[in-house]
């Protein structure tokens, strides 16, 4: 059984840790609820889960470290269990209202909802099902009709094959590489600050300071912080489902076997740019009017 109290289980801390990685994987909360219920996990209530009891447990600070008394904030008595970058985008994650407004189809096409775009007026791609009764086929095509249109199964094709050859090079980790230098600098002022919050815990100890000086002085350094924490991540700080594919023996097959949130995710965490621009001559899918843009 899960418990809310601040002492740190392994087992229970695996099961947080692996409700962060399949919610930043792209799993929807209701697929984690209902996998959790499957393999038999006691909710922390006792009973079955529920959205609201993963997403609470998802987002609350124990996870990193940090005890909350009405508005202010303390250092706890126990090692982060999440990393805090990973909190600070789960909480961004489950706190957009974009994902109490959409419909659930929303999100079951690949390069919808702004993955991909009209070369023609930069316009967002939908899906539009054309073609005489019994044959209609799915095409991307731009928001503002008349711009563009292309099949959909001939695009997610293209941009798959692309996207699992990079992945399969020896480099693939290098997509996410970041500044050596800066991430060991970040690694310094992160220590820093850690023993400035342990002297501000040794002097409340001793009564040299009271609770709210204590207070003042947490709430002045965790925000900083954790900002330092978050730039001296590895080198390479690479998003799991993405990690996932690029150590699979077989790039398609892994691919094949996520959900369309996930294979979404992955292309988020890549941040490419899919632009379906207008084809020249005949009928035929022309792949050189798509372009598949990785950033610099």
């Amino acid at each position: 059984m899960i418990s809310w109290k601040d002492v740190v289980d392994e087992a229970s801390a695996e099961v947080v840790r692996s409700i962060v990685r399949d919610l930043l994987s792209g799993v929807p909360l209701r697929a984690i609820t209902a996998n959790l219920n499957e393999v038999g996990i006691e909710a922390p209530l006792g009973g079955a889960w529920i959205t609201s009891s993963v997403r609470k447990l998802a987002i609350r600070d124990l996870n990193v470290g940090i005890r909350r008394h009405g508005k202010n904030t303390y250092p706890g008595a126990w090692e982060s269990i999440v990393d805090v970058g990973d909190h600070a985008k789960v909480k961004a994650l489950l706190a957009d209202p974009k994902r109490r407004t959409q419909k659930a189809a929303a999100r079951t096409h690949l390069l919808t909802f702004g993955i991909g775009k009209c070369g023609v007026c930069d316009g967002v791609l939908v899906v539009s099902r054309k073609g005489p009764k019994g044959k209609k086929t799915s095409l991307y095509v731009c928001q503002d009709p008349g711009c563009v249109g292309r099949r959909e199964e001939w695009v997610d094709e293209l941009v798959v094959a692309t996207v699992c050859a990079r992945l399969s090079r020896p480099d693939a980790f290098a997509i996410f590489e970041n500044d050596d230098v800066e991430a060991e600098a970040a690694r310094e002022r992160v220590a820093g600050l850690r023993a400035r919050l342990d002297d501000a815990a040794d002097a409340y100890a001793s009564g040299l300071i009271d609770t709210e000086q204590l207070a003042r002085i947490t709430a002045q350094i965790r925000p900083v912080m954790e900002v330092a924490e978050r730039q001296a991540r590895p080198a390479v700080a690479v998003p799991a489902v993405v990690q996932d594919l690029i150590l699979a023996t077989d790039i398609r097959v892994a691919w094949g076997s996520l959900e369309i949130s996930q294979q979404r995710a992955v292309l988020d965490a890549l941040r490419i740019e899919v632009v379906i621009n207008r084809a020249r001559g005949g009928p035929g899918f022309k792949p050189e009017s798509i372009s598949i843009k990785w950033p610099e």
